[in-house]
């Protein structure tokens, strides 16, 4: 019915619009005198909705009404493909997030079954697979906070998969790190597994629950909404362009009560992607100073987490914790939206604890 509606008063406004450009066509025409007694054509010019329109009167009348109608019509046109489209909000967290298949998650690693961990290791860009051996014995560490999921290792190692799960924030450093142990041959391939992984490590908190749990505790803790300051400490901006997808219709982040400010004073938690440049670590620092209390510091994706693939240099200081305490660890590289809203869970979640 709304969309019949819509239709006839687009077509009502065209036949008006038509009819006053052709009413205005056939009024009077003037003409003006010219110096020598001759009379020129008369005034012509053009219209937005139809024909030329003659005459100070018919231009003015015809123009107005022409430029009015063509912004009405222009104004059903997208109020009638948005009634089409309908609403494109993720209907997450009531159902499972829509992620890819193709997209890269953590990568998962059979220690029980790893072979040999030097190949994987030797191509890792970041050194998130990291190697320490002694007295023929080998210490195989994964480090999610250094871990740009490029798939290098999956492709080195049949005993590594990439897989697409991304529910991986902590909130301790150490609980991204995985090590296993093992006895060498004198090849320097795996004999026996001395020690796995602890297992359950990292959170057990779904994005299922992130639904259940966020929105009550930002009430409980901040009356209805939770504001983030976010600051680029020298990131490449692939961060920054998963967080700005946050606030598109497709995760509308806002229907959880969370809002992005411009000012640190009106923010309870600072989002920081990067590794911390130089000549952003004072920045930070004042950022963090000029929040109120209590206030919670997120670093985002790999570089915020360790330095990524950047690392410690003359330019780089390393990671967030290595210039503010780090409430909450987002890995990825970058993480998608379900990551930061998980992160976002959790941090929440910490302040609750320490209140």
């Amino acid at each position: 019915m709304i969309v019949h509606s819509c239709l006839f008063v687009q077509l009502s406004l065209k036949i008006f619009a038509a009819c006053a450009n052709l009413g205005a066509h056939l009024l009077p025409q003037r003409h003006e005198e010219r110096k020598d007694g001759s009379r020129n054509s008369p005034l012509r010019s053009s219209c937005l909705c139809g024909p030329s329109v003659r005459t100070n009167f018919g231009l003015r009348l015809g123009c107005s009404l022409s430029i009015r109608g063509f912004f009405i019509i222009n104004m059903f046109d997208i109020l009638q493909k948005t009634l089409r489209t309908g609403v494109v909000t993720t209907a997450y967290p009531k159902t499972p997030p829509e992620i890819s298949s193709q997209a890269r998650g953590r990568p998962e690693i059979d220690f029980a079954n790893w072979k040999d961990a030097r190949p994987s290791a030797a191509v890792c860009p970041t050194g998130a697979i990291a190697l320490e051996e002694a007295d023929s014995m080998r210490a195989a560490t994964l480090d999610l906070g250094k871990c740009i999921f490029c798939g290098l290792c999956a492709e080195a190692d049949a005993a590594i998969r990439m897989t697409s799960s991304c529910e991986l924030a902590s909130t301790r450093r150490n609980a991204l790190q995985f090590t296993a142990r093992y006895q060498l041959k004198s090849d320097g391939t795996h004999q026996a597994v001395l020690e796995l992984p602890a297992a359950g490590r990292l959170p057990a908190i779904t994005l299922d629950d992130v639904g259940k749990n966020l929105e009550k505790q930002i009430r409980k803790m901040f009356g209805r909404s939770l504001h983030i300051r976010e600051v680029d400490a020298g990131s490449c901006n692939g961060c920054e362009v998963e967080i700005a997808g946050l606030n598109s219709p497709i995760y509308d982040i806002e229907r959880f009560g969370i809002h992005f400010v411009a000012s640190p004073r009106h923010a309870d938690m600072l989002l920081v992607t990067g590794p911390v440049t130089r000549n952003m670590e004072l920045a930070l620092r004042k950022t963090s100073d000029a929040m109120p209390e209590p206030r919670l510091v997120v670093a985002v994706g790999a570089c915020g987490c360790s330095g990524g693939i950047f690392g410690q240099n003359y330019a780089t200081l390393g990671g967030v914790d290595q210039v503010l305490p780090v409430d909450v660890y987002i890995p990825g590289c970058p993480p998608n939206p379900h990551a930061l809203l998980h992160g976002i869970l959790l941090a929440v979640g910490r302040m609750h604890r320490q209140a």
